[in-house]
């Protein structure tokens, strides 16, 4: 009923909006597989807030339309859920909600146990949890935002593939050591800001969410947070955005 009713809605007024599909370690954060030397504390990635904004755009009060896929397990108690949320809301981010994992794909997390087997399964799993949590949603469409170091990108390049093409574009925090996969509309990338920079490309994100995340890392750059390894990437990324959002030159007066 709750799937034809949604889509049913989307063929009388078209798509409600997008919702985004974000991983949390080391994609809101860093965590045990993004090694650079960051100056963080207990903030975001530089961005992160902003850009999640720029794709979903206003939030109504009483909706979420950010949620993680997360590979935590779920359970009956919603503790792990319960926390998670805690942390992620004093992280400054818009209202969201927490698909957990399950016990499998815990496993292939445990130090050593990570093989490409285990890399798919955990993939797998997120996929799956995507396809039944968006059944109850056809009015929307989605974003994937992850990294390389528990499938996301697995997970988005299958999910990108999905007939229904409500899925428009994933971008993945270029960190961990697992090959890449390649499809359309999959980006990879060092910093926020160059997957802001590709979703202002693409049509997903408009100029004024461009610019709330170009002003949010130039502050990060200006105090320092990036590691050294990243400081060429990101100047090169605040030059970019500031050569799209740089006002075009008036046109000289016509002489009388």
């Amino acid at each position: 009923h709750v799937r034809s009713e949604a889509h049913a809605l989307r063929a009388r007024l078209g798509c409600q909006g997008v919702k985004v599909l974000s991983d949390i370690d080391d994609t809101v954060y860093p965590n045990f597989g993004d090694k650079r030397d960051w100056s963080l504390g207990e903030a975001p990635y530089p961005g992160v807030v902003a850009f999640y904004e720029a794709l979903t755009g206003p939030t109504p009060p009483g909706q979420s339309r950010l949620a993680f896929v997360s590979a935590r397990p779920s359970e009956r108690t919603g503790f792990v859920e319960r926390r998670g949320v805690r942390k992620l809301r004093k992280l400054g981010l818009p209202p969201h909600s927490i698909l957990a994992g399950d016990a499998w794909s815990v496993v292939g997390l445990l130090p050593g146990r990570v093989g490409h087997h285990g890399n798919r399964k955990i993939g797998a799993a997120k996929l799956r949890n995507f396809q039944q949590w968006s059944e109850l949603m056809g009015e929307y469409d989605f974003v994937i935002s992850g990294d390389r170091t528990q499938a996301d990108h697995e997970f988005a390049a299958e999910a990108l593939a999905l007939e229904d093409g409500r899925v428009l574009a994933a971008f993945i925090h270029d960190v961990g050591d697992r090959e890449r996969r390649e499809a359309p509309s999959l980006f990879y990338n060092d910093t926020v800001l160059g997957h802001a920079l590709d979703a202002h490309a693409g049509g997903w994100i408009a100029s004024d969410g461009l610019a709330r995340v170009r002003d949010d890392v130039a502050r990060a750059w200006e105090e320092g947070v990036y590691p050294s390894s990243l400081e060429a990437i990101v100047a090169a990324d605040l030059v970019r955005a500031d050569t799209i959002l740089a006002p075009p030159a008036s046109a000289p007066k016509a002489s009388r």
